[in-house]
């Protein structure tokens, strides 16, 4: 092989290279957040063991139903606001296809019932945050129409999952 031809292949590495240093840089850093019903209850020695199955809410009825966020990403992140929220038609096509959507009906979880967490409440890497609802929250009308959870950051983005519980 002369010496064109391995500068060039240098060049085509070289360049294969930057495009996947390129993808990894936009990829490492999306905020990402992972959001899941839980059924929290507190034993009274500070320990709050948490589910994320609907059948723990009836074995334990004095628990709390709540949301987990987790920072998946490698970004801090600030939640603004936390709550149950039925997405509707045209928001879950545009969910599926990727772009920004608003729900139809949210009902917000505004202060954790231990009184441990204030919203907005910033997410460092890996970290986890969980806010819970009152005792008496899923009684309150409109929360048991609501078949999602979702949290939103300051900067408008909306993260979200299904849940079983009511």
């Amino acid at each position: 092989m002369d010496g064109i031809g391995l500068s060039a292949w240098v060049g085509v590495a070289g360049f294969a290279l930057g495009v996947i240093n390129t993808g990894w840089l936009i990829y490492s850093s999306r905020v990402r957040l992972r959001v899941t019903a839980i059924w929290a209850v507190y034993d009274g020695t500070g320990v709050i063991r948490t589910s994320r199955h609907a059948s723990a809410a009836e074995k334990e009825p004095k628990g709390h139903f709540g949301v987990q966020v987790v920072n998946a990403g490698r970004v801090p992140v600030f939640v603004d606001e936390v709550g149950v929220c039925t997405p509707g038609r045209k928001a879950r096509i545009r969910r599926l296809l990727g772009l920004r959507w608003e729900p139809e009906e949210r009902s917000l979880i505004l202060n954790d019932a231990f009184k441990d967490i204030s919203l907005p409440q910033e997410l460092p890497p890996g970290a986890k945050l969980y806010i819970r609802a009152a005792s008496g929250a899923k009684d309150k009308p409109g929360m048991t129409k609501h078949g999602w959870v979702y949290a939103e950051t300051q900067d408008a983005r909306m993260f979200c999952a299904r849940h079983e519980f009511f």
